[in-house]
């Protein structure tokens, strides 16, 4: 837990904690649908509040016992972000309002042992998820960030497209104008708690590659282990103009630097097709227009030697591409690639995965950070299962995890905002009844 006056009080939760963290902005979107009629939604949103509730959903009616070896610790997926006193208040209210079932609600809305208090911050730390905020003490009305994401009417949807127009209105906080205080938070929760992963997730570059490689490097400098690091290209990817709010894309020599630097620490990265060619391929080239999710993971995988790469398309599907043998998570795989005599033979294998068909599309805004979230949920449900003391990872578990990743995020969409989420039983009984109606 951080104080509103931004010095760290308790990185520990009831003794023993298992953390995944999800560093970036929280968002206030205002989502406008056409069904067909025009519907305007606002709700709180972002990278880090979609991972969190789908990874603590999906996780919700799995026993602790089979999540982690020791009976005393269980997964709690938590945000590490800024808000102020008024978005604490907000964040409250809704949160206190949301209807959850049962098991979300024992996991997200129980306190930790938090003394009763009239103000609106202990009463948003005393909601697990967010017991890692920093509330600023400050006159400023908001550090979130604030999207206007428009979906264009498609007739009898069923199939995600991924297809929306983005305005931000307001940029909200900036972890890069104060990085050594949010490094020294994050090693602080490292060193006293087990961290199974981190998500770096920002939504409008509020922080950057450079961010993300000096907290590893910080990381292994106080002896922490390394945890599985996931992370969304989007975030990085975007470029947005002040004055307007419109969202364009940096440029190609800039994305290769991101690359370059994030191939050295990151896991597993996700990016859509599309964001994957603007990455790769010189603007307006033949190679951009005709590249295919293939070879999009070949290029991450050779150049710059990410371990696993996921490259969604929507209701199109996803292709999941990986290291052939062991993926040990923790390690280095940038060093070991140019470190080893065997270096030129690694070799990645690849598959293509359909999407399960929803029962209507609603809302897919946080259908791509569903799917990452629950795909490193279930690889770490598959690590605990087995009781696994390192973290090693074959193209078996990457490509099950995709699976049930996908199932999970078909329930999503069929909701609007933060709605829709998949308990792992949920994406298991969908995935088996949409794959044995393909195999009759």
């Amino acid at each position: 837990m951080i104080s509103k006056s931004g010095t760290a009080i308790d990185t520990t939760v009831g003794g023993v904690c298992s953390s995944v963290l999800f560093i970036g902005n929280i968002t206030q979107d205002t989502v406008i649908t056409y069904h067909p009629e025009r519907k305007e939604s606002k709700s709180f949103g972002g990278s880090v509040t979609f991972g969190c509730l789908a990874m603590q959903t999906y996780l919700s009616n799995v026993d602790s016992c089979q999540l982690h070896p020791s009976d005393s610790s269980s997964i709690q997926p938590q945000v590490l972000s800024k808000v102020s006193k008024n978005d604490a208040k907000l964040l409250y209210n809704y949160f206190q309002k949301k209807c959850f079932n049962k098991k979300e609600e024992k996991n997200l809305l129980k306190t930790s042992g938090i003394q009763p208090d009239s103000s609106f911050t202990k009463k948003l730390f005393g909601l697990n998820m967010f017991e890692r905020l920093l509330i600023e003490d400050d006159n400023r009305e908001s550090w979130l960030t604030q999207y206007e994401l428009t979906y264009p009417y498609v007739e009898n949807q069923t199939v995600a497209t991924n297809n929306r127009t983005l305005v931000c209105r307001h940029r909200g906080s900036n972890f890069n104008e104060n990085i050594n205080y949010w490094l020294e938070i994050l090693v602080s929760i490292c060193e006293k708690n087990t961290t199974e992963a981190i998500f770096f997730v920002p939504v409008a570059a509020e922080l950057d590659h450079l961010f993300v490689e000096k907290a590893i490097q910080l990381l292994k400098e106080n002896q922490c282990k390394i945890p599985l690091i996931c992370t969304d290209i989007q975030g990085y990817l975007r470029r947005v103009v002040d004055k307007t709010g419109e969202v364009s894309v940096n440029d190609f020599d800039y994305m290769q630097h991101v690359l370059k630097v994030l191939g050295k620490y990151v896991t597993l990265i996700k990016l859509d097709l599309e964001e994957a060619k603007k990455c790769l391929f010189l603007p307006d080239s033949e190679e951009r227009k005709n590249a295919t999710p293939e070879q999009c993971a070949s290029i991450l995988h050779q150049l710059y030697h990410f371990p696993i790469v996921a490259v969604t398309m929507g209701g199109g599907g996803s292709v999941i591409s990986c290291r052939e043998g062991e993926i040990h998570v923790g390690k280095n795989e940038y060093e070991h690639h140019h470190t080893t005599s065997s270096a030129n033979k690694i070799g990645y294998c690849s598959k293509y995965f359909k999407a399960y068909t929803p029962k209507q599309v609603q809302d897919e805004t946080g259908a791509g950070d569903t799917f990452a979230s629950t795909f490193v949920a279930e690889l770490l449900y598959q690590r605990n299962l087995n009781n696994q003391t390192d973290f090693i990872l074959t193209h078996h578990d990457v490509f099950h995890a995709a699976k049930l990743a996908s199932s999970a995020t078909s329930h999503l969409v069929e909701e609007f905002g933060l709605n829709g989420f998949a308990t792992r039983v949920q994406a298991l009984k969908r995935m088996n009844e949409q794959d044995n109606k393909l195999e009759k």
